[in-house]
C-alpha cells in the first residue's frame, strides 16, 4: 500500500505531540479527552501544514471543548428544530430550505464566507481513471450520469455509488453499505462525519466496525488506535476513497446511487440532510436507498416524511390489486427504504402504507423495503478459533440495568446445573461492552456473584478477540420488546459479524428470521409474554417439539459424556457430584447446552456460515439495486430525451 510509510509518519508525529502534551492515557480525565487526542490525530492525517496542526492542537486544552458546548446546546436546538419542522410543513420544503440557508449564511463570520466563496470558484480537480480500473470510489470516469454519453456509444459504464453518513455513529451501517455495494459491482464513495472521515476512515476496515452508540464501547487508548492503523493495511476491503459530507451537494449529479446509511439523521443534521435529499430527488437519472433505524423517528420530520411519501409510495390502482392486468409490473420509485432487518421492513412496510392511506380510494399505497444485516468480511474473524479456545458466556452492549434483561439471565445462570459447569470450567458470565461510573449496579444473586466478570471499556481488538472466543452472545432484551417491533439488535449484528452463536428465544427466531437454528441455543419463549409473530407460531411449535426431542436424546447420553469428559481433562472427577437437571427448553437449559464442547464448536462454525449466506444476501439486494436503479435512468432519459444527466 503506497499510504503506509507516510501513515505511520504522521502517526509518529501524532504521538510525539500527544506525549508533549501530556493527553495520553488509557483512562484519561484531564481537560483533553478521548476525542480531543482523536481529532489532533485527524489533524495529523489530514494538515499538509504541521504548524497549523501544531496551533490548533493547543487550542484542544481549552477546558470547554466545541463537542461539549454543542452537547450543552442540545436540548434547547433539538425543540427549535422540532417547531421549524413543522413549519416547514405548511410553508413547503424550498421556501424552508431558503430560510435555513440564509439563517446559517447571516450568522457566519465574513472571513468564512469569503473563504466558501473562493472554493466555489475553484475547479474541482478531475478523478484518476486508474480508481475505475481498481473499482475504486466514485471518483470515476467524469461527473456525468451513467445513462449520458456513455449509454449512447452502447457501452456499460460502471455505475457509481455514494454511501453518505454524517453523523458521528452506525459506522457498522455504512460500511456494510459499502461493502454491499462495491461487491455488487458499483464503484463506492464514502461520505462520512468529520470526526471518522479523517483517522476513523483509514481504519475503517479494520477497527471501526460496530461504531454504534451503546454498542461498542468507545476506545480509550492511543494504542488501540495504532494498533488499528497497523490491522487495516492487512484488511483493505475497502477499493473506494472518502469524502467530506460537505461536498456530497455539489457530487449529486455524478452518482447513479445514493445510500443514506443513517435515516433520518438527529436534529442538528436534519437541515442538512433535508436540503440533500430534496436536490437528490431532482437528479433524473439517480435513486437514493434509505436506511431507517427508527422508523417512527420518521413521522415526527414532516418535511422528510413528504419526501418520502412522494419518492418512495407508489399510488397502485385498485383494478391491479383486484387481478387486473395482471402480471403487469409496478413501477419503480425513486427512493426506497430499507432496513437492517425483516421484522422492520414489514413493520415499515405497514407504518408507510398506513400512513399514505389517505391519498384516496382510487389507489392502494405500496412500498417495498429490503432489508440488510450489516456485515462485512474480517480476515482475523472469519477463520473462527479452536474449540479448546471457547469459553464463557457473554453479554455485549452498554452495562446498565434497562438496557439488557439481566435479571433473567442471571436466574437462568445460577441455575445449579449452569452453576456447576461455571465452577467445573473455572469460566464466567462476562458483561462485555461501555459503562458509565455513574452507572446503577446490576442486582446479582449472591450465588452467581463470583462468576459474573465485568470487561468494560475494552480497545477494539480485545472486544473482538473475547466475542469471537465466548461460547455464546446472549441477546438478553429488554422486557420493553423494542428489539422484536421495530428496531434491529446491536448484539445480534455482533455476533454475526464475530462469527458467535447466540443464545436467544423463540420470539427472537421468528422476528429475525435469516437467523438458523445449528447458530443458536434457543429457548422456550417465557410465560405471558407476547408473540409478536403469529403467522409463524406452527413452525415455532414443530421446531420446538424437535428440539425436545433432541434434549431427551442428549439427557440419555449424559452419563456417557461425563466420562469421556474426564478421560479429555474437561471435568475433574471429584466435581462431578449429581446436580438438578434445568427443564427442557428453558433459559437455562439453553445455557447448559452451550457447555458441550461440541455443540458450542459446531455452532460457532453455523454462525460463520450464516455469516457468508447474510452477505450473499446483501450483494443481492445491492445488485436488484442496480438493476432496477439502470432500468429507472433509460425510462428517465426515454421521458426526456433532451434533457441528459448532469
Amino acid at each position: 500500500m503506497s499510504v503506509r510509510s507516510p501513515l505511520f509518519g504522521t502517526v509518529l508525529l501524532g504521538l510525539f505531540l500527544l506525549l508533549l502534551t501530556g493527553s495520553i492515557s488509557i483512562y484519561s480525565r484531564s481537560s483533553i479527552d478521548t476525542d480531543s487526542a482523536r481529532r489532533l490525530l485527524l489533524l495529523f492525517f489530514n494538515s499538509s501544514d504541521k504548524k497549523d496542526a501544531t496551533t490548533a492542537a493547543l487550542h484542544l486544552q481549552q477546558p470547554k471543548a466545541l463537542d461539549e458546548e454543542a452537547a450543552d446546546e442540545h436540548p434547547a436546538q433539538r425543540s427549535a428544530h422540532n417547531d421549524t419542522l413543522l413549519a416547514a410543513e405548511q410553508h413547503g420544503i424550498e421556501s424552508f430550505l431558503e430560510g435555513k440557508q440564509e439563517e446559517q449564511q447571516s450568522s457566519k463570520p465574513a472571513v468564512e464566507k469569503d473563504k466558501e466563496q473562493q472554493q466555489a470558484k475553484e475547479p474541482r480537480p478531475k478523478e484518476q481513471e486508474e480508481q475505475q480500473e481498481a473499482g475504486g470510489g466514485a471518483a470515476v470516469q467524469d461527473q456525468q450520469g451513467a445513462s449520458g454519453t456513455h449509454a449512447k456509444a452502447g457501452k456499460q459504464p460502471q455505475q457509481r455509488c455514494a454511501v453518505y453518513n454524517n453523523v458521528g455513529y452506525h459506522m457498522d451501517v455504512a460500511a456494510g453499505m459499502a461493502w454491499a455495494f462495491q461487491e455488487a459491482g458499483c464503484a463506492v464513495a464514502l461520505y462520512l462525519d468529520s470526526m471518522t472521515r479523517g483517522l476513523k476512515a483509514r481504519l475503517f476496515p479494520g477497527c471501526c466496525w460496530l461504531c454504534n452508540a451503546g454498542s461498542v464501547p468507545q476506545s480509550t487508548s492511543l494504542a488501540d488506535w495504532l494498533h488499528c492503523v497497523s490491522l487495516v493495511l492487512n484488511e483493505e476491503w475497502f477499493k473506494g476513497d472518502y469524502r467530506d459530507p460537505a461536498a456530497m451537494l455539489g457530487d449529486l449529479p455524478q452518482f447513479d446511487v445514493v445510500v443514506f446509511a443513517t435515516f433520518p439523521e438527529g436534529p442538528m443534521e436534519l437541515p442538512g440532510q433535508l436540503k440533500l435529499v430534496a436536490a437528490a430527488a431532482k437528479v433524473p437519472h439517480q435513486r437514493q436507498l434509505l436506511v431507517l433505524h427508527n422508523p417512527d423517528h420518521l413521522l415526527r420530520m414532516p418535511p422528510l416524511t413528504a419526501l418520502v411519501l412522494q419518492h418512495a409510495v407508489l399510488r397502485v390502482p385498485r383494478n391491479l390489486t383486484m387481478g387486473g392486468n395482471a402480471g403487469q409490473a409496478l413501477p419503480l420509485t425513486r427512493m426506497q427504504p430499507a432496513t437492517l432487518a425483516p421484522f422492520v421492513s414489514n413493520y415499515t412496510r405497514s407504518l408507510l402504507e398506513t400512513w399514505s392511506g389517505t391519498l384516496g380510494p382510487a389507489a392502494i399505497p405500496h412500498v417495498e423495503v429490503p432489508w440488510l444485516p450489516p456485515l462485512v468480511p474480517s480476515k482475523s474473524l472469519d477463520g473462527g478459533v479452536p474449540a479448546d479456545q471457547l469459553k464463557h458466556l457473554c453479554i455485549q452492549g452498554t452495562i446498565e440495568p434497562f438496557r439488557r434483561d439481566y435479571a433473567a439471565a442471571f436466574k437462568a445462570a445460577s441455575h445449579p446445573a449452569v452453576l456447576a459447569q461455571l465452577r467445573r470450567r473455572k469460566e464466567k458470565l462476562l458483561l462485555v461492552g461501555s459503562e458509565r461510573l455513574d452507572a446503577p449496579p446490576l442486582a446479582c444473586p449472591e450465588a452467581l456473584q463470583p462468576y459474573v466478570h465485568k470487561h468494560s471499556n475494552l480497545e477494539y481488538k480485545d472486544y473482538y478477540a473475547l466475542l469471537t472466543r465466548c461460547r455464546a452472545l446472549l441477546t438478553a432484551f429488554p422486557q420493553s420488546d423494542v428489539y422484536l417491533m421495530n428496531k434491529s439488535s446491536s448484539t445480534l449484528a455482533a455476533a454475526i459479524h464475530v462469527g458467535t452463536p447466540v443464545v436467544t428465544e423463540e420470539r427472537v427466531i421468528a422476528a429475525y428470521s435469516y437467523l438458523q437454528r445449528p447458530a443458536l441455543f434457543a429457548y422456550n419463549t417465557p410465560p405471558g409474554a407476547i408473540e409478536r409473530d403469529p403467522v409463524a407460531l406452527a413452525s415455532i411449535s414443530a421446531q420446538s417439539i424437535a428440539a425436545d426431542l433432541r434434549t431427551k436424546r442428549q439427557r440419555q447420553q449424559q452419563r456417557h459424556s461425563k466420562r469421556r469428559s474426564r478421560r479429555l481433562g474437561e471435568v475433574e472427577g471429584e466435581d462431578e457430584e449429581e446436580v438438578e437437571q434445568p427443564e427442557q427448553g428453558s433459559y437455562a437449559a439453553a445455557l447448559l447446552h452451550a457447555f458441550d464442547t461440541g455443540a458450542a464448536a459446531a455452532a460457532h462454525s453455523a454462525a460463520r456460515s450464516l455469516k457468508a449466506e447474510l452477505m450473499r444476501h446483501n450483494t443481492e439486494v445491492a445488485g436488484q439495486f442496480l438493476r432496477d436503479t439502470a432500468t429507472f435512468a433509460a425510462a428517465a432519459t426515454a421521458a426526456s430525451p433532451h434533457v441528459e444527466p448532469q
